[in-house]
């Protein structure tokens, strides 16, 4: 499980501009129903939760105020010519209420075809799926043992969970 711990923040720029300069990324939390709340989170800890996490599917643990909000990371806004991270979004996620997100696949196995010379050519790295916040997996495994060349593997050949939907064309390779 990641987490992190956050801390309140009051919204004027003079004072974000502070927490930047301090070391603090500013943020916000939302949620279904919920105000939004205002956030920074420190630089440094950020910088090891992002180097850590498999994907933007990986459920984090936001401390605030004593309360764990389970939480996706929703955006990370980034200065475009330092990289550095300057704004955060967190999803605050609810029991029972279904999440749609993007999980990467995970190729297990040799292609057939690329034992015989061919070459596996990957075009979908991800699919987004919606399922519960306690159903969200890291990736998805694919098995291409069997491909050959010229084989190919669309979503709906994929066997999943009940548990998860795929969203996207089911014809899509």
């Amino acid at each position: 499980m990641y987490e992190i711990t956050a801390y309140p923040r009051q919204e004027r720029k003079k004072r974000v501009r502070k927490l930047r300069k301090e070391g603090k990324v500013p943020g916000v939390i939302y949620g279904h129903g919920e105000k939004t709340r205002l956030i920074y989170v420190e630089e440094e800890e950020l910088k090891k939760l992002l180097s850590s996490i498999h994907s933007e599917s990986s459920v984090v643990t936001v401390k605030l105020n004593g309360e764990e909000l389970p939480s996706l990371i929703k955006e990370v806004q980034r200065d475009i010519f330092t990289g550095r991270v300057i704004h955060i979004d967190f999803h605050h996620l609810h029991r029972g209420e279904k999440v749609t997100v993007m999980v990467p696949f995970k190729l297990v196995g040799e292609a057939k075809g690329v034992k015989e010379g061919g070459i596996l050519d990957f075009v979908k790295r991800d699919v987004e799926i919606e399922c519960l916040p306690k159903d969200i997996p890291e990736f998805i495994e694919v098995d291409i043992s069997n491909l050959g060349i010229g084989d190919s593997v669309h979503l709906r050949d994929l066997k999943l969970p009940e548990k998860w939907r795929i969203t996207e064309d089911l014809e899509e390779v």
